[in-house]
Parts: structure tokens; sequence; C-alpha cells
């Protein structure tokens, strides 16, 4: 999913998810998006900063080697730990 933060032309900002920004694209052009405050359909995109992981990891670099845990590896540890303490 990807936030973008919209704009009606009464300056009613607002944000808008979307799986894409052709998907954001596709929406705008079927006239799918309106304003919450005014029901205009005129929205357009402000822009925004990129935040998020960068472009490329450094050399040598990768999550697992900078101790992140994937969400199913840390399902999986707090179900072994809940398990020892339900069989005390």
């Amino acid at each position: 999913m990807i936030v973008f933060e919209l704009i009606c032309p009464d300056r009613h900002r607002f944000e808008g998810w979307f799986a894409s920004s052709d998907d954001f694209e596709s929406q705008k052009s079927r006239g799918l998006l309106s304003c919450p405050v005014c029901s205009d359909s005129s929205i357009e995109k402000l822009l925004t900063a990129k935040i998020g992981k960068p472009e490329a990891e450094p050399a040598g670099e990768t999550r697992k080697s900078r101790g992140a845990i994937s969400a199913g590896s840390l399902r999986a540890r707090k179900r072994a730990s809940f398990s020892k303490r339900a069989s005390r």
C-alpha cells in the first residue's frame, strides 16, 4: 500500500491509500476519487518526501545481517514462548 496526500481545488487536504501509483491514476481517470469535505472530484496528489527503505542495501549488508526479524519468525518465537509458559 502507498499513502498519498491529496488536495482538491478548494484546498482541502486528505490522505488516500492505494495499491500503487498506477492504482491512484486509474481511480482518478475513472472519476472514483472525491474530496471528503466538498465532494469535488478534481483531486491532485501533493508532492511528498520519499520515506522508507533505501534504494539499495549497503555492500555486504542485508536486513538479516542487521538483526531484522521477519514477521513469521517473530510469530513462531511468540508461539514457542507461550507454549513453554502454558506447559509449566
